[in-house]
């Protein structure tokens, strides 16, 4: 019999603001050591006899942010993305339906991942002694010896002993959060502490959701079914988990199931609710201080906490204070009020909390694009290029890092092949328009890799990297896109140098010989049930234009013309002109939100390339195309009191996601560089200052505290997400800089 850990990752954490927020809540922060609670309740059960590989049930907004800690620790898992919240019993029961459709016999552990227990081995002690109660039909919970009468918490009445299982009781009742008063009195009765961690065997959990919640366990059971899988990702169905009714596991389950039992749990533990508790668990100085933070200085300061990661912190003469210090925000507070930060918070939400983004904006208006543009050049010359090449590339076991964390260390993800193209692509570009840094030894470990680690025996790349135990051979097209660009790109800095003129052709042979959509252009993998998609068009047309643009280019202007005529036809709406994303093998936007999805940033990149098609093909369809383009992403796709590109419209042009990465940025402001050149002179002015408004934008994003790196997510109230920087957005940022540089210089004369 297996046990597999589940581990839910739910919840923004707003009591620990401004450290926690939504898209980087407390579970994921290192607020007590240097890995976070939810690393530490992956370890706590990863290699234990019988222990299978976890899986985390989270948001689609944080999958990356599991996908980066779980590889920090070097542990596998599962993940199941709710597309929203539904409270923990549906959560639990996703994990549940979908483990047990492969292992029907298996026992589950579920924890919150933001408990902190410090004993790891008699947390596993107490584990082993609760599934031997699942094993006996019991929903096991985990029941915390308290410490004080807390009203933060629900309370747990233990009743007799259960047979066969030493150490696990039956349960009389569960009680909600009480008063302190009444606390005290339920500590005198032997009352313990509802830590909302679960034991039980799938099919005992399975059959009580399914005679207490009958229509919860339908919907669930839907919804996973019904999921988008791929890469030990479960993506549960939209609309079917929309419908389950939400409620938490002691409400749905556990106050109605006659099979509950606990164990009583010796240990310590918190569920880091508040930055007092933060305070509690840390390790305390000599005047009961904690300090979180490499400066930070506490002159006659008693009692405190002082949270200060990224910057200078000094506390003179207070006692019991929490001082919590982020980029872009500050909290004070005593420690015994930091229950009342939710408060805070709300107030700030319904304030005016846009004025200090709106002065920083008015500020920079001060800059010209020449300002702008030689500050991005030193920006990129003297720090990203080097920081990139020194600390993003592996320099042990070749290629490059996926991302480095903003204190410029590598973060070890898997490398995908979209990273080693778009690096490579980076410094033989960066070479070829004059960085006199090492851009042939970067080029060159990129292209190596390349080849050696990512090529098919069919000439085409793989996704993810081999290794000594073989490798997935799955492409995309969208890979297949990169790296017909970085080869390009090699050929033009190193003209007839290396075997990148041939390698490209085998990629081209490949694609048309067995890869051609029955309509037009090639199949991608199937995403959304669309083979059909406009986004690794986009980035073809993009390596035909530079394979086109070098010697012997016909057959890659031929391909880039047929690009523009598949983009004519079918990806571009022909009532509102926008360009959409997944389409049906007939040509048809694809079924359900996917078919109306349309990406801001891709309206000006894709306005950009057909700017650049109608020059080298001759093609004045493709202007005409490009102009409407650009319109609708000028229009509506720019948050105007933020001054940024957001990410994603509807096919009604409204808004549908208000955040903005940092790549639409760059390409807002290539295109607005690329109609301003062929404009007249009295043109030429407005799209300027849409050039000048989309720097400042991009500006933004490179506010960090090591010069070289970036921001990727602004979110809609004008704050980061708190996250490492990915190499994937230098091949945005490269371009739109180089784009600017030259643009000037065509300007000003001076090519």
């Amino acid at each position: 019999m297996e046990i597999c850990p589940v581990i839910l990752c739910g919840g923004s954490g707003t009591r620990l603001w401004p450290a926690s927020r939504p898209d980087f809540p407390k579970q994921f922060l290192p607020l007590i050591g240097d890995r976070s609670s939810f690393q530490n309740a992956v370890l706590r059960l990863a290699g234990a006899p019988h222990m299978t590989a976890p899986i985390v049930v989270t948001g689609a907004a944080h999958e990356e942010l599991v996908r980066t800690q779980l590889a920090a620790i070097g542990v596998d898992g599962e993940i199941v993305i709710e597309p929203q919240g539904r409270d923990s019993c549906p959560a639990v029961a996703a994990a549940v339906y979908f483990r047990l459709e492969r292992a029907p016999d298996t026992i589950f552990v579920v924890q919150p991942a933001d408990g902190h227990i410090p004993d790891m081995a008699r947390f596993r002690e107490l584990i082993g002694a609760a599934a031997q109660g699942a094993a006996n039909g019991k929903i096991v919970t985990l029941a915390i010896v308290p410490t004080e009468p807390s009203p933060s918490f629900g309370y747990i009445a233990p009743g007799e002993a259960i047979a066969g299982a030493p150490g696990v009781m039956a349960v009389k009742r569960f009680v909600e959060k009480p008063t302190r008063e009444t606390a005290l009195t339920y500590i005198g009765d032997g009352f313990l502490w509802n830590a909302g961690i679960f034991i039980f065997h799938g099919k005992t959990f399975a059959e009580e959701l399914e005679t207490f919640q009958p229509e919860m366990a339908a919907c669930v059971k839907d919804a996973v079914a019904n999921g988008a899988r791929a890469d030990g990702v479960l993506h549960l169905d939209p609309p079917t988990f929309a419908r389950t009714p939400k409620n938490s596991i002691d409400y749905a389950v556990m106050e109605k199931t006659k099979r509950a039992a606990t164990v009583r749990a010796d240990l310590a533990w918190s569920d880091l609710g508040a930055w007092a508790a933060v305070h509690e668990v840390g390790e305390k100085n000599a005047e009961r201080n904690v300090v979180a933070g490499r400066r930070v200085a506490l002159v006659d300061t008693k009692g405190s906490f002082v949270y200060a990661p990224h910057t200078t912190v000094a506390v003179v003469g207070l006692e019991g204070v929490g001082v919590i210090a982020e980029h872009d925000a500050v909290l004070v507070c005593k420690l015994d009020e930091s229950h009342a930060v939710k408060n805070a918070v709300e107030a700030l939400k319904a304030g005016n909390h846009h004025t200090v983004l709106r002065r920083t904006e008015h500020r920079d208006r001060t800059a010209s694009l020449a300002d702008l543009a030689s500050e991005f050049d030193v920006w990129f010359e003297a720090s990203a290029l080097p920081l990139w090449w020194a600390m993003g590339a592996d320099h042990t076991n070749g290629g490059f890092f996926g991302a480095l964390d903003q204190r410029g260390r590598a973060v070890p993800l898997q490398k995908r092949f979209r990273v080693q193209a778009r690096q490579t692509f980076v410094y033989a570009t960066a070479g070829a328009s004059g960085w006199q840094g090492p851009w042939k030894d970067a080029a060159a470990h990129g292209a190596r890799f390349m080849r050696e680690r990512h090529l098919r025996a069919d000439g085409l790349y793989r996704g993810a990297a081999a290794d000594a135990s073989g490798s997935d051979d799955a492409m995309t097209l969208y890979d297949q896109a990169f790296a017909l660009l970085a080869l390009a790109a090699i050929e033009r800095a190193l003209p007839g140098e290396t075997e990148s003129r041939a390698a490209a052709a085998r990629v081209y042979e490949a694609l048309t010989a067995s890869h051609t959509h029955p309509l037009a252009g090639f199949n991608e993998t199937e995403m959304h049930g669309a083979r059909l998609q406009s986004n690794p068009h986009m980035h073809l047309l993009e390596a035909s234009l530079a394979w086109a643009a070098l010697p012997d280019g016909g057959r890659w202007k031929e391909l880039a013309g047929q690009i523009v005529t598949l983009c004519a036809r079918h990806f571009i709406d022909q009532e509102t002109g926008a360009v959409g994303e997944f389409y049906a093998d007939d040509g048809r936007p694809a079924e359900g939100a996917a078919g109306t999805l349309v990406d801001a940033g891709h309206q000006f990149e894709w306005a950009y390339l057909l700017i650049q098609a109608s020059q080298a093909l001759d093609h004045s369809g493709a202007m005409t195309l490009a102009k409407r383009l650009y319109e609708i992403g000028n229009r509506h796709g720019v948050d105007r009191s933020r001054g940024v590109a957001i990410d994603e419209l509807s096919d009604d042009l409204s808004v549908r996601s208000a955040r903005a990465r940092l790549w639409p940025q760059t390409e807002r402001l290539k295109a607005a560089l690329a109609f301003a050149r062929l404009s007249t002179e009295s043109a030429r002015g407005q799209f300027e200052q849409d050039a000048e408004a989309a720097a400042r934008g991009l500006h933004f994003y490179f506010d960090t505290p090591v010069k070289g790196l970036w921001r990727d997510k602004m979110r809609p109230d004008g704050t980061f997400v708190n996250e490492p920087a990915p190499a994937t957005s230098f091949y945005h940022i490269a371009c739109a800089i180089l784009e600017l540089r030259n643009y000037l210089a065509q300007r000003e004369g001076k090519v």
